[in-house]
């Protein structure tokens, strides 16, 4: 009798909700890789981002990049990069113009990151 009523209690608790499922889709935040770069003025590299939600999924969405000190550094989508299947990474080119230190600011879903750009 044991055996049946545990038995019934593993089936039951198998049935329960997800307890993380009303936390996916909603954005929950932007990560931009690296969160910080060192370049040598004239030289570029990428920066990809993704916007994921709660559980860490990631979420298809585009995603605007702004250069907060242009004359430091610029940056827009890398034209060269492969594309993504699932629509769920951007890739960015940040090119170095001069020395010292700006931010690329990113926004995604109503979301914002930022990443250091140190040109030396």
């Amino acid at each position: 009798m044991r055996l049946c009523a545990w038995a019934a209690m593993v089936v039951a608790g198998a049935c329960k909700e997800n307890p993380t499922a009303s936390l996916a889709g909603a954005p929950s935040q932007v990560v931009v890789n690296p969160a910080a770069v060192k370049l040598a003025a004239g030289d570029s590299t990428n920066l990809s981002v993704k916007v994921l939600d709660q559980t860490g999924t990631p979420l298809q969405g585009s995603v605007q990049a702004t250069s907060v000190d242009p004359t430091k550094a610029t940056v827009g989508v890398a034209g060269d990069a492969l594309p993504d299947p699932t629509h769920t990474t951007t890739v960015l080119r940040v090119h170095a113009i001069a020395v010292g230190t700006t931010y690329v600011r990113v926004t995604g879903l109503g979301l914002t990151d930022s990443a250091k750009v140190q040109v030396q």
